[in-house]
């Protein structure tokens, strides 16, 4: 699969150092035969507009060679149109891009320099506000209103931390005489110090930490985030969270907002183009078992337009610390910014458009790829497994459910010279596998993921110009 990728880049480095891509006219393919649609359309031949087929249900049901593995492929075929091999280089944040898109998530708020942890000097105000936060969780009765999914009279952790808050408390308020009437903390000038600008900003009262660097593991990364610097733990991060989230559901108008406010963030960053790929509401239940709490926020992903061609993501799932790519952002139900990274950015430097291969083709390679898999490479261990059969004294099995099948321009791991991704056209595979008894069909787990998510998971994915298996970024 290496050697594949690899020389299809090398080809298209050579074709683009030449002065042109390789270009073909577009070819109308068969349309998929699947059970579902009888409609074909010889090779070579154009249908009219109006009688293109409408996208085909596919069905089947399928074992991997060896047999620990039932798929039952039921999903629409998506529709394999031409797409660019882009290879796509590393955009350099400057200090000003960084400036602009501080200003792009908080308006004209003043940002200050920041300081390093417990090294903050406060105001007397500011201090007194912290004070008077940390005061409302000075019990284990006020700290079980933060944390009520915690039972009081068995878990220790409130009473411990009801304890830290109090030192805390008992400290900071030795300082407050002394801290000064002005805001001494220097204005950020913009400026790189150490291959970084690190800034404090407060909006509406919630402060926040935003931040962006040009060396190390966050190189071209912008990091924005709820950050109420020194105190107990995450008392105060927690506090702002339970104030801003813990409301009604979000009203589809509500939603609709955030993503609107999401998109002019964007554009206003103004380094590279973006499309909103996934907007939706998640919740969290704080309460106790019986006594649902719900959090909710809505998540907000947004992916690189290159040439005017959307990406897909290759993460299944989005976790805020997560690496990936792209732009990831968190916002209260009523639009207040919870969280916001930026993935290191990329723009085109070269592209070039090959032939497609027929959905036919794609279809019967993605079957290849399922049918190599086996039962644990589901993330089901040997040992999950083994005490399942002990359990049943029955054949365990895996039905991996495949529901749907993505196609779009895919960022893969073939790095080009000088650094940068290479994205092609690939055909994305989901699905979700759960353990079951083989002789009865019984459901005995489903997958769980190290995070405790249930998310559709990816099953493979197939290059649509050469049919490999594409490799995903590490």
């Amino acid at each position: 699969m290496k050697q594949s990728m690899i020389s299809l880049g090398l080809l298209l480095c050579l074709l683009l150092l030449a002065g042109c891509g390789p270009k073909s006219e577009p070819q109308t393919q068969p349309a998929p035969t699947s059970v579902a649609s009888e409609t074909t359309l010889p090779p070579g031949t154009t249908a009219p507009a109006e009688s293109l087929p409408e996208p085909n249900e596919y069905h089947e049901v399928f074992t991997s060679t060896d047999g620990t593995v039932e798929f039952t492929l039921s999903a629409t075929l998506p529709e394999i149109t031409p797409l660019p091999v882009i290879q796509a280089e590393p955009r350099d944040l400057t200090e000003s891009d960084i400036q602009r898109i501080g200003q792009a998530l908080f308006g004209d708020a003043v940002f200050y320099r920041e300081e390093e942890m417990f090294e903050e000097e406060y105001t007397r105000e500011e201090l007194q506000k912290k004070l008077d936060l940390w005061a409302l969780y000075d019990t284990p009765e006020e700290m079980a209103k933060l944390y009520p999914y915690r039972d009081q009279e068995e878990d220790p952790y409130l009473e411990r931390e009801a304890e830290v808050v109090n030192s805390f408390i008992e400290e900071y308020s030795a300082y407050l005489p002394d801290c000064p009437e002005e805001k001494n903390d220097p204005v950020c000038d913009w400026t790189f110090q150490n291959g970084q600008i690190a800034t404090q900003v407060e909006i509406d009262g919630i402060p926040y930490s935003f931040s962006g660097s040009k060396i190390g593991g966050n190189k071209n990364t912008i990091w924005a985030y709820i950050s109420p610097g020194a105190g107990p733990g995450q008392i105060e991060n927690d506090h702002y969270e339970a104030l801003l989230c813990r409301v009604e559901e979000p009203t589809a108008d509500q939603v609709a907002a955030v993503k609107a406010k999401a998109e002019t963030i964007l554009a206003d960053m103004e380094i590279g183009n973006w499309q909103v790929t996934t907007c939706e509401v998640s919740s969290t239940d704080m309460g106790k078992e019986g006594q649902p709490l719900l959090s909710y926020k809505i998540q907000i992903r947004a992916l690189p337009v290159f040439n005017g061609f959307p990406t897909m993501p290759w993460m299944t799932t989005d976790y805020r610390w997560a690496g990936g790519e792209g732009v990831q952002m968190e916002f209260a139900p009523d639009g207040t910014l919870l969280f916001c990274k930026v993935e290191q950015n990329y723009r085109a430097a070269a592209s070039a458009t090959f032939d497609m291969l027929p959905m036919e083709q794609v279809l019967a390679r993605v079957k290849e790829e399922l049918s190599e898999q086996t039962i644990t490479d589901f993330g089901y261990s040997e040992e999950t497994i083994v005490s399942l059969r002990q359990e049943t004294g029955e054949e365990i099995i895996c039905k991996a459910a495949v529901f749907e099948l993505k196609y779009g321009l895919l960022r893969t791991n073939s790095t080009i010279p000088g650094g940068g991704w290479q994205y092609v056209p690939a055909v994305m595979v989901f699905g979700e596998p759960s353990l079951c008894v083989k002789s009865t069909g019984e459901e005995k787990m489903t997958f769980e993921d190290y995070f405790g998510n249930t998310a559709p998971r990816r099953f493979a994915c197939i290059h649509a110009v050469d049919g490999t298996a594409v490799e995903f970024p590490d």
